[in-house]
């Protein structure tokens, strides 16, 4: 009596199209996940760097800066393109963040939308002392996620 050795070309199909349908449900998935997590990266950059504005003017004293950059030099562009931290009295830079990823989008209301600064108390105030209170919005697909910064000019993030 012989034994067959293998598998017969039907069965090895009927494998393949299963481990097809797998995969393609597993894509889907890990985009979403993948959408979220740049979201979420995203939230955390900027909320550091608003973190090092803020103590970087109360360590010295002065009036520190964070703002949209699309040359990493100067305050331009929108905040998608990336952003700088600077100290306003020399215009140091002393922090950069590159062009976000594709498709993640930040937009800032009206009292941010140019620039966030911090003065020595470590509040947030405009170049007139203004309040600088407001929210960052950052978007990728469905995922939404909010920088606030609040009254004290202390930030938090949100989900949505």
């Amino acid at each position: 009596m012989d034994k067959q050795k293998g598998f017969c070309l039907i069965e090895l199909l009927s494998v393949l199209l299963i481990l097809s349908i797998l995969f393609s449900l597993s894509i889907s998935g890990f985009s979403a996940l993948l959408a979220k997590n740049q979201a979420v990266s995203v939230s955390n950059e900027l909320l550091s760097d608003i973190y090092l504005t803020r103590n970087e003017a109360i360590k010295r004293g002065q009036r520190v800066s964070i703002c949209p950059s699309i040359d990493k030099r100067t305050c331009s562009g929108s905040w998608s393109d990336g952003w700088i931290v600077y100290q306003a009295a020399d215009d140091s830079v002393l922090s950069v963040r590159a062009k976000l990823p594709a498709g993640v989008n930040i937009n800032a209301n009206k009292k941010i939308k140019d620039y966030l600064s911090y003065i020595s108390s470590g509040r947030a105030r405009d170049t007139h002392f203004a309040l600088q209170n407001g929210t960052f919005t950052i978007t990728k697909a469905d995922f939404v996620y909010k920088v606030i910064i609040s009254n004290s000019g202390r930030p938090r993030i949100a989900s949505l």
